[in-house]
């Protein structure tokens, strides 16, 4: 009986423990842009094939 009650406050701390989050819902700064390329710019696509 004592083994029981000892496993039911373990799964009862879990889940009180798995619903409580610690931290804010807010997002970090984002960091700053990458360079642009020029308008009208060629870009070359690679493609590799998957290794066998």
């Amino acid at each position: 009986m004592q083994k029981f009650r000892l496993l039911s406050a373990i799964i009862v701390l879990i889940g009180i423990s798995g619903c409580i989050t610690f931290g804010s819902g807010k997002s970090g700064p984002e960091g700053p842009q990458g360079p642009q390329g020029e308008p009208g710019a060629k870009e070359t696509i690679i493609v590799v094939p998957p290794a066998k």
